[in-house]
């Protein structure tokens, strides 16, 4: 009983026992899982602080290496003050400087570059991470310092700049004079063939010690814009003398250059005025008429007759001087904006500027054409500092236009082609002063020729007022083919001419004019032939004299016009040229139809009614001859007024009434000969058609039984006789 519950004792024991033992491994397990969660805690901390510590300390190198970059010694600084801004070595010294001192200042403020898109540096991100973290004493202190740099920083940069403008102040000065001495040596030593020529090289010697201080110029417009304004101001008071006195002596020179009036020269305008002999006379021209050839028939081809004595006309003198004078002022241009750095396209850092050595630096191409500056405000201060440098030149190319235009009104042609041939050299350019100016004095010679052209047709209509002889070649067409040759003769080709507006301002001028040329020559020829054409019919009178005179007054001036315009390919001159031809067909055929009824008036009414008998009996025209009328007694009896003998001598007859009409009708040296030639061989093709209708018919109606005496030969002889 006893051992049985020492037994039981025993095993509650044990169970006491595991159950401790259960609880002091759980006691023990939470401890140790507890403890690891200490120690992971304890170790992310320690590596928290390990990368806030290395944070730390790469943020202390960055500052330190900013504060390096920023920080320029006073002796560096000193440099600025006493290098010798005249020499190369100087110049090198102060440039290094100024790099420091840019980088530093840029650093500061990225602001301070003109060009917003350019990216941030590492300093100066650095510079904005380091003012973004903490607030301690120290780093604040730190800021403020920075701040204070960067405005002492910006004084030593100004007071530079200001040493910079005293130099070149007189730098410019002396540029100026080295110029004006080139000038003069130019003067004394050109020849009277070169004194029209400008030397477009003959600044770059006073301009050449200008471009070691080109990157100065760009550091002056980084930091302090209203400062290289002045210094661009200052290079325009001392460039503009030297121009204004060499472009007067081109001009001067090229007046001298201009040919006189010749002698011979003929009238080429319509304004109007009586003559003595009863026409009408034109203001004059100095322009020597060309010797025309022969070309297709229908037009003739000018060849070049220039005297050969080195002179030019007034149009020519004008485009010489322009060309020369816009060369000039298109170099200038580029060397200012190459010197001044004076473009918003320019991608040229201040720092690589300096890279190149002082005493080698040029400028780029000097006429290269640079392309249209998006920077308005940038193309202003261009077009200003260009405007004061040849502020001159707008009024002297004025005058020298007004000199031209007084010799004879129509040089306007050739100034305007002048004009024109510049503005398309400066199209998409920078060139903006040169266009300007150009555009505003074309502008002004174009309306004045418009109004050149209205006073040309004025003068034409009031010839239906003011003529009184109505007869022969009227002045006006007389006037305008030495009218066109002058226009054409200051024009290229025009296949080569299409680009530029001239070509249809004057084209559009022949239009006008000879639209106002034909209508008032109908209007003297008294064109309304309906009413005389009507009464001719009703009376019989085949020859009705105001019809004739009518036909031969129209024949004489197409004919004229025909022969003495040169066409040259000209559209407006080829339409007006086949309207002449076509109206001179048109009345020949009515004259010819007129003057053959005198000799031939009887038989050609016979042959008339004939053919038009034939025409209702065509299967059996002998019929015919069996009328009264038209019977072969009736027909042989008018054959026989028109043997061989009756023949020639009415064709001399007819002859000498067309040299009549026609002998002297056109005062042209050889016209009027090859008019009264052209009207023969019209009457000698009548003549022979007439010969072949009267075969036909003595075939055909009267059987071959009449014999006749019109034979070919005999009227070709006589015509040609």
């Amino acid at each position: 009983m006893r051992r049985t519950g020492l037994f039981a004792d025993t095993v509650q024991c044990r169970a006491r026992c595991t159950q401790i033992t259960i609880y002091f491994v759980v006691i023990t397990a939470n401890q140790i899982q507890t403890l690891s969660e200490d120690v992971a805690y304890i170790e992310a901390q320690s590596q928290g602080l390990q990368v806030q510590t290395a944070n730390q300390k790469l943020l202390q190198t960055e500052l330190k290496s900013l504060l390096d970059t920023i920080s320029i010694s006073a002796s560096q600084l000193k440099v600025l003050k006493d290098a010798s801004l005249t020499k190369s070595r100087g110049i090198h010294d102060v440039e290094n400087t100024l790099v420091q001192l840019y980088t530093a200042m840029l650093t500061i403020d990225p602001k301070l570059r003109q060009k917003d898109t350019r990216p941030v540096t590492a300093d100066q991100a650095s510079l904005h991470r380091a003012s973004s973290i903490g607030q301690s004493a120290s780093e604040l202190s730190s800021m403020h310092a920075v701040r204070e740099k960067r405005e002492g920083y910006r004084r030593e940069s100004v007071e530079f700049i200001l040493r910079l403008k005293q130099h070149l102040s007189v730098k410019f000065r002396e540029t100026e004079a080295e110029t004006l001495d080139a000038l003069e040596r130019n003067r004394n030593h050109k020849t009277s063939s070169s004194k029209t020529k400008l030397d477009d090289h003959l600044r770059d010697g006073p301009k050449k010690d200008l471009w070691m201080y080109s990157p100065l110029m760009l550091f002056a417009r980084e930091i302090e814009p209203s400062e290289w304004d002045e210094l661009l101001r200052m290079y325009e008071d001392c460039a503009k003398r030297p121009y204004q006195d060499e472009f007067k002596d081109n001009i001067s020179a090229w007046k001298r250059m201009t040919r006189k009036q010749a002698a011979d020269e003929q009238d080429v305008l319509f304004t109007t005025q009586e003559k003595e002999v009863e026409n009408l006379v034109g203001r004059k021209l100095t322009v020597k008429r060309s010797k025309t050839v022969r070309a297709d028939g229908s037009s003739r081809i000018s060849s070049s007759d220039k005297p050969n004595d080195g002179k030019v006309t007034p149009y020519e003198a004008f485009a010489g001087a322009l060309s020369e004078m816009a060369r000039l002022i298109f170099v200038e241009q580029n060397f200012i904006v190459d010197l001044f750095h004076a473009s918003s396209l320019e991608t040229q850092e201040f720092m690589d500027a300096v890279v190149t050595d002082p005493e080698q630096r040029r400028g780029g191409d000097s006429i290269v054409k640079k392309p249209f500056d998006p920077d308005r405000d940038m193309a202003k201060k261009v077009m200003g500092a260009m405007e004061e440098i040849y502020a001159f030149w707008t009024s002297d190319l004025q005058s020298l236009v007004d000199w031209a235009m007084k010799q004879d009104p129509l040089n306007s042609v050739g100034i305007l082609f002048a004009l024109e041939s510049q503005l398309s050299e400066v199209e998409e350019t920078n060139q903006e002063f040169l266009a300007q100016t150009v555009t505003k004095i074309h502008d002004r010679i174009n309306t004045q020729f418009t109004r050149f052209v209205e006073e040309q047709i004025r003068g034409i209509e009031d010839t239906k007022v003011k003529i009184k002889k109505r007869k022969g070649v009227i002045a006006f067409m007389k006037t305008f083919p030495n009218f066109s040759i002058a226009l054409e003769n200051m024009l290229p080709p025009t296949r080569s001419l299409d680009h530029l507006p001239i070509r249809a301002t004057v084209n559009d001028a022949y239009q006008q004019i000879n639209k106002a040329m034909f209508e008032s020559l109908k209007f003297i020829a008294k064109e309304n032939p309906t009413a005389t054409q009507a009464q001719s019919s009703t009376t019989g009178d085949h020859e009705d004299k105001e019809a004739l005179n009518y036909h031969i007054l129209l024949i004489e001036n197409m004919n004229h016009y025909v022969e003495e315009v040169v066409v040259r390919k000209n559209p407006v001159l080829q339409h007006w040229n086949h309207r002449a031809l076509a109206e001179m067909d048109e009345h020949m055929e009515l004259y010819l139809a007129a003057v053959m009824r005198r000799p031939l008036g009887k038989l050609l009414d016979f042959l008339d009614s004939t053919e038009s008998l034939i025409r209702n009996n065509s299967e059996s025209p002998t019929i015919i001859a069996a009328r009264a009328s038209h019977s072969r007694s009736t027909f042989k009896k008018i054959l026989s007024g028109h043997d061989s003998k009756e023949t020639r001598r009415g064709i001399e007859t007819l002859k000498k009434r067309v040299e009549k009409h026609f002998g002297d009708g056109d005062d042209t040296p050889g016209l009027s000969r090859e008019l009264v030639t052209k009207v023969y061989k019209g009457c000698e093709s009548n003549y022979l058609d007439v010969g072949e209708r009267v075969n036909k018919i003595v075939r055909d109606v009267y059987e071959g039984s009449l014999e006749v005496e019109w034979r070919r030969e005999d009227v070709i002889g006589a015509f040609r006789r």
